[in-house]
């Protein structure tokens, strides 16, 4: 796995988000490794994306998850978005045009402009993270609060 980059708490790296710096979503497997080509990604960086259990991502969030199933060896039957209690997507959908770097009520801010259900509204409050500088911060905060339920 990267980690000249440095691993984040179980997360993505941030040699893996360089590479992908300027990817449009939706994307798939083989645009991620398109991107980190174009990017100079190293050959462990290409690698580490191949092997992501999932092919297709909506966000950088998809490719944080993905990352996370691939690191613990977890890959799960599920559709892309979705994850144990359904709410993932859901979260996503309720951050739509936030500004990161965030703190959580920026985030609950942001999800309640946006009309999140409670349910959303109090997984967001639950984030062990109170900072996040990127989508990919909330992603991993929420896998960790996951985790720990």
């Amino acid at each position: 796995m990267a980690r000249r980059g440095g691993t984040r708490r179980g997360g993505i790296t941030s040699e893996i988000e360089k590479s992908l710096k300027g990817i449009s979503f939706p994307a798939n497997k083989q645009d991620l490794v398109q991107q980190a080509k174009s990017n100079h990604a190293s050959r462990e960086v290409i690698k580490d994306i191949q092997n992501l259990p999932e092919d297709r991502f909506n966000s950088p969030i998809d490719i944080a998850k993905a990352w996370g199933e691939e690191k613990r060896g977890e890959q799960t039957t599920r559709s892309v978005g979705t994850r144990r209690g359904g709410i993932t997507s859901e979260i996503e959908k309720s951050l739509k045009g936030i500004s990161f770097p965030a703190n959580k009520q920026d985030l609950v801010q942001q999800a309640k402009k946006n009309n999140a259900s409670q349910n959303v509204l109090q997984a967001i409050e639950n984030l062990p993270e109170d900072k996040f500088k990127s989508p990919t911060d909330v992603a991993k905060a929420w896998g960790e609060e996951r985790r720990g339920m």
